[in-house]
C-alpha cells in the first residue's frame, strides 16, 4: 500500500507540474530501483520531495530497496515481520507521544504488545 502511494505521489508530481499529492506512509518499501522498474525512469527526486515514511526499527519491508524520501524512525523491539504491523506502529507512536490531548486521558482500545 505505502509503496504504491509513494509511486502515485511521484507520478502526479512528474505529470502534473502544478499539482502535488504528498504521501505519508507507514513501513513502506524504499523505491530507488523500483521506481525505475515501474516507470522506466528514476523518480527518486520526486519521491524525496513528496513522501515521508514512518519506519519502525526492525521492520523488514521498509528496508527493501533504498529509502529516498524523508524517514521518521520509531521504536519496535519485535521480530522483523511483526514490526511491519500497523498496530505495533500505532502503539509505538502512542507510547512515545501519548494522546496529545491535555484535557483528557485517552487510552487505546487495543492491547499493545
Amino acid at each position: 500500500g505505502g509503496g504504491i502511494a509513494k509511486l502515485v505521489s511521484a507520478w502526479v508530481a512528474s505529470e502534473e507540474t502544478n499539482r502535488t499529492l504528498p504521501a505519508i506512509v507507514f513501513a513502506a518499501p524504499g523505491l530507488s530501483a523500483t521506481s525505475y522498474v515501474v516507470y522506466g525512469s528514476k523518480l527518486t527526486h520526486l519521491i524525496a520531495k513528496e513522501s515521508v515514511t514512518v519506519m519502525p526499527h526492525n521492520d523488514v519491508v521498509s528496508r527493501v530497496d533504498t529509502q529516498k524520501d524523508a524517514t521518521v524512525p520509531i521504536e519496535c523491539s519485535g521480530s522483523p515481520l511483526s514490526c511491519h504491523s500497523i498496530l505495533r506502529t500505532l502503539c509505538s507512536i502512542y507510547d512515545t507521544c501519548g494522546s496529545m490531548r491535555e484535557s483528557s486521558n485517552v487510552s487505546l482500545p487495543i492491547v499493545c504488545p
